[in-house]
This record gives C-alpha cells, structure tokens and sequence, in this order.
C-alpha cells in the first residue's frame, strides 16, 4: 500500500486516496478544501484551453490574412487541430458552449500579438478589432 501524503507533497497521490475515500464512502477523512481547489481548477483549465486554442486560431488566421504570400499550410492544419480540440471539450463539458463568446473576445489581444511576433509585421498592418465572428473562427474555410 502506497505511503499516503499531503495534496502539497504529491498531487497524483493525495488524488488517489481521495478517490480511495469516496469509493468507501470514508467522507469524514477527505480532504474537502484541497477537493474543492481542485474540483474548480478543472473547469478553469477547459476554459484556459479553449482560450488558448482560440489564441492560435485568430493567431493564424491573421497572419494568412495579412501576409498571404508566407502562406503555410501548417497554419491551416493548426487553426482545423484546435477548432477540433475546441469541440471536444465542448462534447465533454457542453454547458461551456454558453463561454465561447466571452473566451473568444477575451482570446483576441494574445491572437494579435501571436500574429505580430510570427510575422515580424507592425502591429498597425493588422486590424483594429477582430474580423471574424465566433462562427466564422469556428467553422469558415481557410482558404
């Protein structure tokens, strides 16, 4: 049997008898703070993700935008491998479908810099505001 230690110690651990503890129905011995920590952390990470995954889509779909003639078609395959990571997190967690406008406006200024630094291009060759709307991140071709 495994030593058990703290949440701070050895997180993959302390996880397992948590699980241990549910699974016998031992609640007096859990670890509820750390639980609670960790239970919101989750949702936090899907939003993190999604943000992150649509950081690259504007990222990319700018720079083919705004500098066609250094057109690469790894950029498409990145924008279509996080529209598609986008949607499995949201097959998995449906009722963050609601964030994804918030989480794309909040994606834009990072999508602009990625652009910018990829580019080398002056921050002003780019556009004010985003051009794309939510559907059109998700789903347009790029082509």
């Amino acid at each position: 049997m495994k030593k058990v230690v703290a949440y701070d110690e050895d997180l993959s651990n302390w996880v397992c008898h948590q699980i241990s503890l549910l699974k016998s129905k031992q609640y007096d011995k859990l670890d509820i703070d750390n639980l609670i920590e960790e239970i919101e952390s989750v949702g936090k990470s899907q939003r993190q993700a999604i943000e992150s995954y649509f950081v690259i889509i504007i990222g990319h779909m700018l720079k083919i935008r705004c500098q066609p003639e250094m057109f690469s078609r790894s950029w498409i395959a990145s924008v279509g491998n996080s529209r598609r990571r986008i949607q499995k997190i949201i097959k998995d967690s449906p009722s963050l479908k609601r964030e994804l406008p918030e989480l794309y406006r909040s994606a834009w200024e990072d999508g602009l810099m990625l652009a910018v630094e990829d580019t080398g291009m002056n921050r002003h060759k780019f556009p004010f505001q985003c051009p794309w709307s939510l559907t059109a991140a998700l789903e347009s071709p790029l082509e």
